[in-house]
C-alpha cells in the first residue's frame, strides 16, 4: 500500500541502519493562512494560525505547543510526527516537523485521542497511543549502532584454596537499569558466547564472560591447572558503561561432569556461589576496550529467604538477588526453583536490596496438550476462545515470562500476573494482544510493545553473535488488545523479526505512557514475543 505524501512536502527518505537514519529537508510547519502572507523571519515558525511561535509574539496559541525530546531531555529539531493513523491532505494534514526546539503546534483538529508516531534521525520510531493534546512531551530512545564492542581483560582480588573441591572463576556482569532488571534474561549472567577450556583430555565450552585465575585441582585423581585468564563480552553500543566483576565459585567435579554431559551452563546456575564483587566503568569507544576488574570491593554474606508459590511441573521460578550499589543494580546471587521451593539468597549487606521472580517454562519443555494440563489456570492467560487452549508455546524458554520486583525487607513470596499469550501479527503495524486479568493489589499501568530485527554479526575473534535493532516502539496508558499503526514505510534488514508485548502493573493507579515513569512505578510485567 502506498501512502500519499502532502506535494508541498518534500518525501520521506527513511534509511534503517540499526533503527533509523533520515534525510529531511526544510524546517516549517505547513503554510500560512490566507490573510498572513508575510514571510516569517529566521529561525520563526508558523502555527495553523499563521502566528509566528518562535520570535516575540504573545499569541495565546502557543499554549498548543508540544516537545519532542531524547530521554536526556535534549530537544530533538527535524522530527517527523504523524497524528492519526492515516495521512491526510489538506486541513486535516497530519505530518508535521518539529522545530530547532524539538517542538511543534498542535493542530486544531487534534480535538479526539490519537495514536501519535514520531521519527528522527538517529532516533527509534515510537508511537504513543490514544493521546489527547495537553501540551504533552514525547520522549524518543536513540538507535543503536548496528556492531559488537567487545571488552576484554583478567580479574584480580580472588581468595584461591587449591585442591579444595570448588573452581574459583570470576563473572563479568553489566550492571542494570530498572528496564534491563525487567528485561532479564540468563545471559546478562552467563554469557551466550563461549571459550574453551581443555579437562581430562576433553574440550569443555565455558561462557566467554568468566575468568578462571589459576588454581589447581582434581578431577577423577588426576590433578588438573586451571586458568582461563581472560574474559571477554560485547556490548551492543559504543559510550560508558559500569560493569561488575561477580567472584563466585562452584564444586568443580559436578561442573565439569555436567559440561561433559553436555548440559548448557544456563542450567548449571544453582551451581554458582557468588561471595563478592567489584565495580568499574569502562568506556567502550573502539570495537575492542582492555580493562582489568577487582572482585573484593563488597562482600555478599547477608541472606534473604524466598518462597516459591505452586505453579506446576511444567514452569519454573527464576530469582535474583538484586543489591543497588551506588544507583547501579548488580544481581547478587540467581538460582532456578521448582513450585513450593524455599532458597537463601545472598545480598550485599547495608545496601538497599532487591528481589526479582521470574516464572517461565522449563528449559527444553516442549509441551504437549496433556503436559499443558498440569499447569493450574492461574498462570495461563484466559482467553476468549477455550479452543486456543492453555498460552504455553514452544520455543525459547524465555518468549513467555512473568515478573515481580519485589523492594520491602525480609522474606517474600511472589505472586505473578498470568503469562499472556504471544501477539498475533496481523502485518509489520497491525497486531491483536490477548487479553489478560490482573490479580489483587496490582493495577495496569502500561502496555510497551517493541518490534526489532536482528541479524548474525562477526565478532572480533572470528565468532558471530546476534545483534538487534530496535525498529519501533510503542507506548500505551492501559492494557490495549489490538493495535493498529500507521502503514508508514519502515525498511527491515536481518533474517529475524520481532514483535515483543510487555503488560505493566503496579500498586498504584498511575497510568503512563512515558517508559521512565512506567518502570520506576512498575512491580509487575507478564511479556511475550512472537518472532515472524
Amino acid at each position: 500500500m502506498k501512502t500519499k505524501i502532502p506535494k508541498t512536502r518534500s518525501s520521506l527518505k527513511f534509511f534503517f541502519n540499526l533503527t533509523f537514519l533520515s534525510s529531511l529537508s526544510a524546517l516549517f510547519i505547513l503554510g500560512c493562512s490566507d490573510d498572513d502572507k508575510k514571510t516569517n523571519k529566521p529561525n520563526q515558525v508558523s502555527d495553523y494560525y499563521g502566528n509566528a511561535i518562535m520570535g516575540q509574539s504573545n499569541d495565546p496559541k502557543k499554549s498548543r505547543l508540544v516537545t519532542i525530546t531524547d530521554y536526556s531531555d535534549q530537544p530533538i529539531p527535524n522530527a517527523e510526527i504523524l497524528l492519526g493513523e492515516q495521512f491526510q491532505n489538506g486541513e486535516q494534514e497530519n505530518l508535521l516537523i518539529s522545530d530547532q526546539n524539538g517542538q511543534f503546534v498542535a493542530p486544531p483538529f487534534w480535538t479526539k485521542p490519537l495514536t501519535v508516531t514520531v521519527q528522527a534521525p538517529g532516533f527509534i520510531r515510537a508511537s504513543f497511543l490514544n493521546q489527547v493534546f495537553k501540551g504533552q512531551k514525547f520522549r524518543l530512545h536513540m538507535a543503536n549502532p548496528t556492531m559488537n564492542f567487545e571488552l576484554r581483560g583478567r580479574t584480580s582480588g580472588h581468595q584461591i584454596t587449591n585442591s579444595d573441591g570448588f573452581v574459583d572463576v570470576a563473572m563479568i556482569i553489566p550492571a542494570m537499569t530498572r528496564k534491563e532488571l525487567f528485561n532479564f534474561e540468563l545471559n546478562n549472567i552467563v554469557s551466550a558466547q563461549s571459550d574453551e577450556l581443555s579437562v581430562y583430555g576433553q574440550k569443555i565450552k565455558v561462557p566467554s564472560n568468566l575468568s578462571i585465575p589459576n588454581q589447581k585441582e582434581s578431577y577423577k585423581f588426576v590433578p588438573i591447572t586451571l586458568d582461563k585468564l581472560n574474559y571477554r563480552m560485547n556490548f551492543p553500543k559504543s559510550g560508558k558503561r559500569k560493569v561488575f566483576a561477580a567472584a563466585a565459585r562452584l564444586p568443580f567435579g559436578t561442573l565439569i561432569d555436567q559440561l561433559r554431559a553436555g548440559v548448557p551452563f544456563t542450567n548449571l546456575i544453582n551451581l554458582i556461589d557468588i561471595r563478592s564483587a567489584g565495580l568499574s566503568e569502562v568506556n567502550l569507544k573502539n570495537p575492542s576496550t582492555e580493562a582489568d576488574i577487582a572482585v573484593n570491593q563488597v562482600y555478599f554474606q547477608k541472606r534473604r529467604r524466598v518462597q516459591a508459590p505452586a505453579f506446576g511441573n511444567a514452569l519454573e521460578m527464576i530469582t535474583v538477588g538484586v543489591s543497588d550499589l551506588g544507583g547501579y543494580l548488580l544481581p547478587t546471587d540467581v538460582k532456578r526453583m521448582n513450585q513450593n521451593e524455599s532458597i537463601q539468597l545472598g545480598t550485599a549487606p547495608q545496601r538497599p536490596e532487591m528481589v526479582l521472580s521470574v516464572l517461565k517454562r522449563k528449559p527444553g519443555n516442549l509441551l504437549t496438550t496433556e503436559q499443558d494440563s498440569f499447569i493450574p489456570a492461574a498462570f495461563i492467560n484466559s482467553t476468549d476462545d477455550a479452543k486456543q487452549g492453555p498460552h504455553i508455546q514452544r520455543g525459547n524458554e524465555f518468549n513467555q515470562m512473568s515478573a515481580v520486583l519485589n523492594e520491602d525487607a525480609g522474606d517474600f513470596s511472589p505472586e505473578f500476573l498470568p503469562l499472556v499469550a504471544p501477539p498475533e501479527v496481523n502485518s509489520y503495524h497491525e497486531l491483536t494482544v490477548p487479553n489478560v486479568n490482573t490479580i489483587p493489589g496490582v493495577s495496569p499501568i502500561a502496555t510497551i510493545l517493541m518490534l526489532s530485527v536482528s541479524e548474525e554479526k562477526a565478532n572480533q575473534d572470528g565468532s558471530k553473535s546476534r545483534v538487534q535493532q530496535i525498529a519501533w516502539e510503542v507506548y500505551a496508558d492501559d492494557w490495549v488488545n489490538h493495535v493498529t499503526l500507521p502503514d508508514w514505510t519502515l525498511p527491515l534488514t536481518g533474517d529475524k523479526k520481532k514483535w515483543e508485548i510487555a503488560l505493566v502493573g503496579g500498586k498504584n493507579n498511575l497510568r503512563a505512557f512515558d517508559e521512565t515513569q512506567v518502570i520506576d512505578n512498575a512491580s509487575h510485567i507478564t511479556h511475550s514475543y512472537t518472532e515472524f
